[in-house]
């Protein structure tokens, strides 16, 4: 079971932070609320360089390397615009669970979150909670916790608090999180985020490396909404190509010893403009004894400015936790 208890602690895969939004704990699974019903496009011009048909028939009738440069092209477009000029976030909410096969046990651990980036700061939760069925976990030390993290891009580390008092209130259907006691074990510093066009760096929505070699069985569907319309891309990630998770696979191997990816599965929906609306990811990683599913979907959303963007439930933390950073600051001379 220590075994075990590892994997969930030290997860590999996407870079998750955020705010814990509506969702159950004991009984029943998470019920994740996230309404993106009025969330449209933010409102730019396109950035497509080149013309894309808008018939399905069309898209359906290229060729197989046509779609595979077209995924390519529009995910690496969207990737790009997200960390440009303007202020944007994404909502996420994952469920990664962890399968014993010899046992026949699967350890659900649910993570929610808010990230939010401006061209020179960038603010993040994360609240990771027991699914149904393993609510023992809250017994566990460390596998119940809370994280914030604020950075402005004249920093050389992410500051970062984190708590391990904290727990789903079902009267208020939200979560409590004791900050005046935080884990005074855990390093405020931590490594450095990469979230502006400004900082020059190369900024990657994901771990796993989206490239034409690595894209397999795509599919490409234009949605007509009210909103706004979008393309999604459906398609595979080659598990047999080391270049898929080089980035990532030292990370995964240090919770799951000797894993490989052995499915991932990628849905992204951008804007037509260029600008992501969804991104949604169905992986999985093993090492014949235990294996790991993770499911994550991030939900994205522009906005003027901050202050338009603390209107979203929990926001109105940042100004407690930039406040936190100046003092850490101050104190560290």
């Amino acid at each position: 079971i220590a075994i075990i208890l590892t994997v969930i602690i030290s997860l590999g895969g996407f870079t998750i932070s955020g705010i814990m939004l509506l969702f159950s704990i004991q009984t029943k699974p998470f019920d994740v609320v996230i309404d993106d019903s009025e969330w449209g496009p933010p409102q730019f011009e396109s950035t497509l360089t080149r013309v894309i048909p808008t018939s399905n028939e069309e898209l359906a009738a290229l060729s197989k390397d046509q779609k595979i440069d077209l995924v390519y092209y529009l995910s690496t477009l969207a990737n790009s615009n997200h960390i440009g000029n303007y202020t944007s976030g994404y909502i996420t909410d994952a469920k990664i669970t962890t399968r014993v096969s010899v046992l026949n046990l699967e350890i659900p651990v649910r993570v929610v979150g808010n990230t939010i980036r401006t061209p020179d700061e960038y603010f993040s939760y994360e609240y990771r909670l027991s699914d149904a069925g393993a609510s023992f976990l809250k017994y566990v030390p460390g596998a119940i916790f809370a994280q914030r993290n604020y950075q402005n891009k004249n920093m050389q580390y992410c500051y970062s608090e984190k708590a391990n008092d904290c727990k789903y209130n079902s009267s208020t259907q939200s979560v409590d999180v004791n900050w005046e006691e935080p884990d005074t074990s855990f390093d405020n510093q931590q490594p450095k985020k990469v979230f502006s066009s400004n900082q020059n760096q190369p900024f990657y929505i994901t771990d796993l490396n989206i490239l034409p070699e690595t894209i397999v069985d795509p599919s490409i569907e234009y949605v007509t909404t009210n909103l706004g319309n979008y393309y999604e891309l459906s398609f595979d990630l080659d598990v047999n190509n080391p270049v898929t998770g080089e980035r990532n696979i030292e990370n995964l191997r240090s919770g799951l010893k000797d894993a490989n990816y052995t499915s991932l599965h990628e849905t992204i929906q951008i804007w037509e403009n260029g600008f992501y609306k969804k991104f949604i990811s169905d992986d999985e990683a093993s090492n014949g004894f235990l294996s790991l599913r993770m499911e994550y979907k991030m939900t994205f959303y522009s906005r003027e400015t901050v202050e338009e963007i603390n209107t979203i439930e929990g926001c109105e933390m940042f100004d407690a936790l930039k406040a936190n950073y100046i003092n850490y600051d101050l104190q560290q001379g």
